[in-house]
């Protein structure tokens, strides 16, 4: 064993503290700016706004690009996200220890109480006619998800053309500038930090020289960079969540949209019509007393490829401030993470450290971001944290769905009749409140069927369980229209009514494959042949599958009139779920 006897590797250069990790440098930077800050402004907010459009404009492929070079285990083969299945087996193996409510402190020293600063008050940089060609080259690889291979090779070809001719300059930039060029003028930034090299953790600390779960080393043996400091074996990259959402507001059309949540009045009958009007905004909606101040989900998903070994977990996140589906659009997305590895991460916490200790400045003080002509004022909260069954399972601390005390947001416990559990909901169940998942207490009986106490309920915006939700995307798409195929195939069993056999089902892909030259293009899915191409359906595909081709294709050949009237009414719920 041996130590490590160097200085933290990171300063903060305005008051020259020292730091394990270069986001915490920033940050601090950051808010050592703010203290200055508002020790020089007079509160005056000036109302008019012609900031730059040309750091947002570009959002969307930075994003894609950086996340993607910088994550060292994602093949530069995965370009058809159409080759990805959820993940079967259990996404993280979290540890929960005694102080996990710490993790959101940066290094021990005391809390923010500054609020983050981003100053891109200087003129933007204007592309010259041969980088405006290339940023649109870079839209069209991205918007078709063209491999980093394949743009190489691309570029390299067009390059040999165009340098035939003596007149043109131009020339199509590679991956490496056409990153490079992105940087320069869409205003992100980007954080490495420090990875396992299986992927199990993210290192937190400097003097951390070995991964706790696996064992691998944190450095390469013997070898330095320029300043003397220890390389890492392995590196990913992570985007500023905070940074991104003051981009979003210095950009003035996309702040001006962002309107829509601090204008929004709730309907006087009652009805619901998007997420503003629902009980948890309602219950918290004293915390948006700005008008720029901005709501947030978090969403994790887990994915493996068909072609490339390993698998992917992916960290966003979608503001919420829009009008109905905006928020849904490719381009609203904030993508934080990829974390790549062998399998899953085991220590999931340790990837959301710095996005947790953003979220406490965030809420607590907020953000100001300083435009040429003006200066916004904004805070964050989390509405709510989404994922798949065991994604949620994991960032609620609970024990899971398959263990007695099942549920998440009750205290219903399962009963065993025979060899399966069944979940009844009897008179004297009681919901789990607030305080069972903030104050968790393993000798407790609110505290049954939580296995820790997650960190995300010390945010202020925590409503208790309901705050973890599951996406339609896996609870209807995956997780009911993939279901009820199996039903219907024999997956459950042959002896009952809802079972057709091999050639029916073929039948019905056959249908669906011979409809797809009418399907209208408001449809997203590929409608291939489902008894065909079963393992290749995304979300989108089971989607359609339940809503249309069941209540038609699937419905007609059931020939017990009752099964069939259950698996119509079942349709129709999901109809309404997701309408």
């Amino acid at each position: 064993m041996f130590s490590i006897t160097n200085p933290l590797p990171y300063e903060c250069q305005s008051c020259h503290t020292h730091y394990s990790n270069k986001a915490i440098a920033v940050a601090c930077r950051k808010l050592c700016l703010g203290k200055i800050l508002k020790a020089m402004m007079n509160g005056k907010v000036s109302e008019d706004d012609s900031s730059s459009e040309s750091r947002q404009f570009m959002l969307p492929a930075i994003l894609s690009l950086i996340l993607e070079e910088n994550t060292n285990m994602i093949s530069n083969e995965i370009s058809d996200i159409s080759n990805k299945t959820d993940l079967d087996e259990p996404m993280y193996d979290i540890e929960y220890e005694s102080n996990m409510g710490e993790s959101v402190d940066m290094d021990g020293s005391e809390s923010a109480t500054s609020p983050l600063v981003f100053d891109f008050s200087q003129p933007s940089p204007i592309p010259s006619n041969d980088d405006t060609k290339n940023l649109e080259f870079i839209k069209i690889i991205n918007d078709f998800g063209i491999s980093h291979q394949a743009h190489e090779k691309l570029a390299a070809h067009l390059n040999s053309i165009l340098g035939m001719s003596t007149k043109i300059t131009y020339r199509v930039c590679t991956l490496y500038l056409g990153k490079e060029l992105l940087k320069c003028f869409s205003g992100e930034e980007e954080t490495v930090y420090d990875v396992c090299q299986s992927g199990c953790i993210m290192f937190n600390k400097a003097e951390e020289v070995a991964c706790k779960h696996c064992g691998k080393a944190h450095y390469k043996s013997n070898k330095t960079d320029k300043n003397s400091m220890l390389i890492a074996e392995k590196t990913m990259v992570q985007i500023s969540l905070s940074r991104h959402i003051a981009l979003s507001l210095a950009n003035s059309g996309t702040r001006h949209e962002m309107l829509y949540c601090h204008n929004h009045e709730q309907k006087a009958d009652g009805s619901k019509a998007d997420i503003f009007d629902g009980h948890t905004y309602q219950s918290i909606k004293h915390f948006f007393s700005g008008e720029n101040d901005v709501a947030i989900s978090l969403s994790v998903n887990g994915f493996a490829s068909h072609n490339v070994p390993g698998s992917i977990t992916i960290l966003h996140a979608t503001v919420l401030n829009f009008s109905l589906m905006v928020p849904y659009e490719k381009s609203r997305m904030l993508q934080i993470a990829m974390i790549s590895g062998p399998s899953a991460p085991l220590d999931f916490w340790s990837f959301l450290k710095t996005t947790l200790a953003d979220l406490k400045v965030l809420q607590e003080e907020g953000m100001i971001v300083m435009t040429p002509t003006l200066t916004i004022r904004a805070k964050v909260h989390v509405l709510m944290v989404t994922g798949d069954i065991l994604a949620v399972v994991k960032l609620a601390c609970h024990t899971g769905h398959m263990s007695k005390s099942g549920c998440r947001i009750c205290n219903v416990v399962g009963q065993t009749p025979g060899h399966s559990q069944y979940f009844r909901s009897l008179p004297d169940t009681t919901m789990r409140t607030l305080k069972s998942f903030q104050n968790f207490d393993p000798a407790n009986l609110s505290s049954k069927g939580l296995v820790g106490q997650s960190p995300l309920s010390s945010l202020a915006s925590f409503t208790g369980p309901l705050f973890f939700t599951l996406d339609k995307m896996h609870g209807l798409c995956h997780g009911i229209g993939e279901q009820v195929w199996g039903l219907i195939g024999g997956k459950y069993g042959i002896k009952h009514s809802l079972f057709l056999p091999a050639n029916v089902l073929k039948e019905i892909g056959v249908a669906m494959a011979a409809t797809r030259k009418t399907v209208p293009t408001a449809f997203h899915g590929s409608w291939r042949n489902v008894s065909k191409y079963i393992g290749y359906f995304k979300a989108v595909d089971w989607a359609d599958f339940l809503l249309f081709a069941v209540p038609t294709l699937v419905a007609e050949r059931v020939r017990d009139t009752t099964a069939r009237k259950a698996l119509l009414g079942l349709v129709q719920a999901c109809n309404l779920l997701m309408s």
